[in-house]
Parts: structure tokens; sequence; C-alpha cells
């Protein structure tokens, strides 16, 4: 694995197959023009977000210079990750104490 600063990039190195951006603080509009910029690998990029950006995310995702990557990045809540990663600690903390 493989990282690239962006807020935090994270880059598999099969083939980069998948790319996840965590970005809470920056604009993103960088962060998909370093996925632009790998538009020649077949990979799906999710770009990780406060829902408060999604409808940024939407206006910007259509300007020209996205189109080749457009079908490829995915928003994804960054509450909703959160809470998943929450809910995985609680199913490991109620296994151990029911010892499953």
């Amino acid at each position: 694995m493989s990282l690239i600063v962006a807020d935090l990039t994270l880059i598999s190195t099969k083939c980069f197959q998948k790319s996840f951006c965590l970005n809470d603080s920056t604009d993103f509009q960088n962060s998909l023009g370093k996925y632009a910029d790998l538009q020649d690998f077949n990979s799906k990029f999710f770009l990780v977000c406060p829902i408060e950006k999604k409808r940024k995310f939407e206006d910007i995702i259509e300007i020209d210079i996205f189109k080749e990557i457009k079908n490829r990045v995915q928003f994804v809540d960054y509450d909703y990750i959160s809470n998943l990663h929450t809910k995985t600690i609680e199913i490991v903390e109620l296994q151990k104490t029911i010892k499953l």
C-alpha cells in the first residue's frame, strides 16, 4: 500500500484497482485532479468527505476535465464510514464478551 498526501490518499499497489481519498479539510478538486492523472489505470476512485461537500462534488465532477473519470468516482460520506468503523469495533467487543 502506498500513500500520497491530499488529506490522505490510499492507492492499492494491485494495479491501482481502487483508490480512496479521505478529504476532510482541503479542496477535493485537487484530489479529483490526481484521479484524472490516473485515468489510464482501470481503477475505481472513492472520495470520502463530509456529506456537506456532496453537492459541490456533484457540481465539480461535471466539469469537462473529469469526464473520463466521472463514472469511476464515487462520493462516500465520511460519517457513514466512521459509523461502520465504530460498529465493527462494537461487534468485535461483543464477540469477545460472549466468547464467539
